[in-house]
């Protein structure tokens, strides 16, 4: 789990705002157990625990929280693109290099010059609600354009800046980070049981696609470290949990 992005640093626009927050959770933490707050993460019910300690005036003081914490389960990849360009790594996510364009980088400098650019980007946007509108731009694919009305870009990233959307299917899915899945035919959905729903994403294929669906899935999975459930045909029916373990806790579902 990234911490950071769930329980909302990542929408702060600065290091004192985060040094705030940090401490209201602190603060939370003395109010409550950890069990309580693990939980409240993984139901995305972390609103409704902090408003029932008596904080709720102290969380409006976050507004952009409410971008976040009422869905942890499905988070929009350019907060992990934020993350990214704050720290050494050389590669994102997989959902990140689909989204804002680092698997049409041929090379390191490609790479290097995209994030350098991004980094550029957030440090000129400081406020959350562009970040929001660049979330926006990706799923046009006009990420180059919105960027180049906040920031001076080199024109040759144009043709890297380039996203896969729009999607004329699974668009509610798009440019979403998930943790948790579950991929299922929509001829067996109803036979599925949803216990769990509270930890997983229910994500419904065609059938005529399940095959296909499931070796992408299995693909991204194994370079994450999340749990995915993919269930096979009518025909021959088995659910199988996966547990991947690599250096990320998130699958992307596009």
């Amino acid at each position: 789990m990234n911490e950071w992005i769930v329980l909302g640093f990542c929408t702060c626009g600065d290091l004192r705002e985060e040094t705030a927050l940090g401490g209201m959770y602190r603060d939370l933490l003395k109010r409550c157990t950890f069990e309580e707050l693990w939980t409240a993460i993984h139901k995305s019910t972390i609103t409704a625990l902090i408003d029932s300690k008596g904080m709720k005036d102290r969380r409006h003081k976050f507004p952009r929280l409410e971008l976040l914490l009422p869905n942890t389960r499905k988070i929009a990849s350019v907060w992990y693109l934020k993350q990214f360009t704050m720290t050494d790594d050389t590669d994102p996510i997989e959902g990140v290099a689909v989204d804002y364009g680092f698997v049409h980088c041929s090379d390191a400098r490609d790479r290097s010059e995209l994030k350098t650019a991004y980094g550029k980007a957030f440090a000129t946007i400081g406020c959350t609600a562009d970040a929001v509108k660049l979330h926006e731009a990706c799923l046009t694919n006009k990420i180059y354009e919105y960027l180049s009305t906040i920031t001076q870009l080199d024109g040759r990233l144009a043709k890297l800046m380039q996203s896969p959307y729009p999607l004329h299917q699974a668009a509610s899915h798009a440019a979403l980070i998930f943790e948790n899945v579950h991929i299922c035919p929509e001829s067996i959905k109803d036979k599925i049981s949803l216990d769990d729903c509270d930890e997983f994403t229910y994500i419904k294929i065609p059938d005529s696609a399940d095959k296909d669906m499931c070796s992408t899935i299995l693909e991204k999975a194994a370079l994450t470290n999340s749990v995915v459930r993919i269930s096979k045909l009518p025909g021959d029916f088995e659910m199988c949990s996966l547990d991947m373990s690599s250096w990320e806790d998130t699958t992307s579902i596009l």
